[in-house]
């Protein structure tokens, strides 16, 4: 009978003392071998790893959960991984098993797993020995060194758990790196690709796993780089142009998570924010990227704020402007601002105001000032909602996006002509070529504001017929009756209570019927007139401003008659 048997490094004794010494512990082991496949690793989980219980804090078999099941085969197959999860799905647990799984049966397998924080790290180790303990000891490999950094088998055989950095991915060459809460991991995105060459040559294996901290920083644009906006970027094997292998996994892949279960996390969960359950227990991975922390407007999210409307002609159009630097965006926002309760509502066609007004936070280390990255759209909106003070219904439709547009070599003109072929304008007949008029399907602007410091951008513009001016100052009385600028910094932050205020008022706006806020003022008029007969009642001031909002509407169409 020919049974795979346990690899043994030369002149080295796998187990504590005598490896497999019966026939049944040979079957064992081969049954158990990576050559079963995926069967091998559960039937290792099940049989020989044991993990402590929660609640009893007793030593019990690991039974891998439907989620942790679904990637075995790839986990085995040694393919990069890109896991987004909700909170304890113990992937974290598999994958300390299955590195103890490949170190068995490896002549060499060196392993570098990689923190966030040096308390994380040792954890890790920590979990590693419990299941080590816990093995059969003819299962157990020899351990040379056990210390709070490193768990070494041998000379060639270890895990180094250390904290995120470049140089701390330079400093070991592995046959597999893995990032435990990448979102969180400082320069992830460098220590990364210091890692990629020696796994890439070695034919190695890169794990990231993490939840999500919100749509900014280097795990969400590798995210963004694997998997596009809907997974448009992957191919029928889940792969993206990244070469990882992407999973999303759902909170309910545990036994005994249940709507039920959710929903009283939910409640738990919303006295800190409304947009932390969607991180911690995400639907979909659209969902979990809706939350950060600190955000700077938390009532933003996907299901208030993100919709299509006609566009009513008794509202004004404006477009903002937020110039492009040497590494940073130039953007140009369509606002269409509808008089009647305050909204704020963003176009599908929009990703990247989406995207930055998920991601807009506050700085840790700079208390009431937004962290300086990722903001243009922000920026934008609020230097619209300042110099004219919107306070109705503020509705972004459309946007120009472009990056490094300064160090890609910035042509002025071109962006002019971009702007009005967008808003349906073209050039006059040949004898007025350098005129440019709004075409049959061309929209009329109250105005366009651009960030007041570009002085001779904003002189450009007026003189190719795109009447701009720079955002307002906000001013403040002196003791002389003289008027002076405040500080940048207040600005800033009084520009963000006036757009919160109109974000605010989204939780109540129906953004899923494809209506006009016209169609729904007239809507709403008309069923409280019918329930006034019916029985008498007392409405909020949402909406008597519905109501009053629809009678100067019918008045209007009235003189039109």
């Amino acid at each position: 009978m020919n049974i795979p048997r346990i690899i043994r490094p030369k002149g080295r004794r796998v187990g504590a003392a005598r490896g497999p010494q019966s026939e049944d512990q040979e079957i064992e082991a081969g049954l158990c071998h990576p050559r079963q496949g995926s069967a091998g690793f559960v039937r290792f989980c099940y049989q020989h790893i044991k993990v402590e219980d929660a609640e009893t804090k007793q030593a019990v078999p690991f039974v891998l959960f439907p989620g942790q099941r679904r990637i075995v085969e790839d986990l085995v197959a040694g393919r990069w991984l890109l896991q987004l999860k909700g909170r304890q799905l113990g992937f974290t647990t598999q994958w300390a098993a299955y590195i103890l799984y490949r170190i068995i049966y490896a002549r060499s397998f060196r392993v570098a797993v990689i923190f966030q924080e040096r308390a994380y790290a040792e954890e890790f180790l920590v979990k590693l020995k419990y299941m080590y303990d816990r093995l059969p000891t003819w299962f157990q490999p020899e351990v040379t060194r056990d210390n709070t950094k490193m768990l070494e088998f041998g000379s060639t055989r270890y895990v180094r758990a250390m904290v995120g950095s470049d140089k701390a991915a330079r400093s070991t060459t592995g046959d597999l790196v893995l990032y435990d809460e990448a979102s969180r991991i400082p320069r992830f995105a460098a220590s990364l690709a210091a890692a990629q060459p020696a796994l890439e040559a070695s034919k190695g294996q890169i794990g990231v796993l993490t939840t999500s901290a919100g749509p900014t920083g280097d795990f969400y644009t590798l995210w963004q780089e694997t998997y596009g906006d809907h997974g448009e970027r992957l191919d029928d094997d889940g792969v993206g142009p990244t070469g990882f292998k992407l999973c999303f996994l759902h909170w309910s892949e545990r036994p005994g998570r249940d709507r039920a279960w959710y929903e009283e996390q939910k409640a738990r969960l919303d006295r800190i924010g409304s947009t932390v359950v969607k991180q911690e227990y995400p639907d979909t991975p659209e969902e979990a990227f809706e939350y950060a922390a600190g955000r700077v407007y938390p009532l933003f999210t996907r299901d208030t704020c993100i919709g299509d409307i006609s566009i009513p002609s008794t509202a004004y159009r404006y477009r903002a402007i937020d110039w492009g630097e040497t590494k940073s965006a130039y953007v140009v926002l369509w606002i269409a601002h509808i008089p009647g309760p305050p909204g704020f509502l963003v176009s599908p066609k929009c990703p990247n105001t989406i995207r930055e007004f998920l991601g807009y936070r506050w700085d840790e280390d700079r208390p009431g000032e937004p962290v300086k990255r990722e903001d243009h759209c922000p920026d934008a909106v609020r230097y619209a909602v300042i110099h004219w003070s919107l306070t109705g219904l503020v509705y972004v439709y459309r946007e120009i996006y472009r990056t490094d547009s300064l160090a890609k070599g910035w042509n002025p003109m071109l962006e002019i002509e971009e702007i009005h072929k967008a808003s349906g304008w073209v050039l006059a007949e040949p004898e007025l070529r350098d005129i440019w008029r709004p075409s049959r399907r061309g929209e009329l602007y109250y105005g366009t504001v651009a960030d007041r410091s570009w002085g001779k951008a904003i002189a450009l513009m007026n003189a190719n017929d795109i009447p701009c001016q720079g955002n307002r100052p906000i001013e403040r009385r002196l003791r002389k009756g003289t008027t002076g600028t405040d500080n940048p910094l207040s600005e800033v932050q009084e520009g963000i209570r006036m757009v919160s205020a109109v974000i605010d008022g989204s939780i109540d706006i129906e953004k899923r019927i494809k209506v006009s806020r016209e169609g729904a003022a007239l809507r709403v008029y008309y069923e409280s007139r019918v329930q006034r007969r019916l029985v008498p009642h007392t409405v909020g001031l949402p909406e008597r401003q519905l109501q009053q909002m629809a009678r100067d509407l019918l008045k209007r169409r009235r003189r039109r008659v």
